[in-house]
């Protein structure tokens, strides 16, 4: 979803692109840890490691205020991805539930600040950039 318009509320594949963001397997490449901002500006997450220590997770920490319905602002401030897997050295996979709908989905990081994300739900696939911010 390189989206022209995101739905205003929180969508399976917004929170996937958080979900599958993880560690870097080379020194030298960029890391998914830290803030990501949603390239439409509505949405912000933290990625850190989970409590296993190797594996990511991904909270909701900020919303624009024309985002800010009662549906999102139930999941601000909660992990809403967790366990994300490296599948590469630049690259991420995993599946996310959200609304009792599973995802699947994989994450580059396609350059410094920037990571692609490619979600699908059965025949539908859509993809969205990230900027770390």
């Amino acid at each position: 979803m390189v989206a022209a318009a995101l739905p205003r509320s929180l969508s399976g594949f917004a929170l996937l692109g958080l979900f599958l963001a993880g560690p870097s397997l080379a020194q030298s490449s960029p890391s998914p840890i830290g803030q990501w901002e949603l390239a439409n500006g509505e949405q912000r997450y933290k990625v850190s490691y989970c409590a296993d220590g190797k594996s990511l997770c991904a909270r909701l920490v900020w919303l624009h205020p024309k985002a800010r319905t009662p549906e999102n602002l139930k999941l601000l401030n909660t992990f809403v991805v967790q366990n994300a897997v490296p599948a590469g050295e630049r690259g991420w996979r995993g599946t996310v539930t959200y609304e009792g709908k599973a995802y699947n989905g994989e994450v580059t990081l396609v350059g410094e600040g920037t990571m692609r994300v490619n979600a699908c739900s059965g025949m539908l696939c859509q993809s969205f950039n990230l900027r770390s911010i």
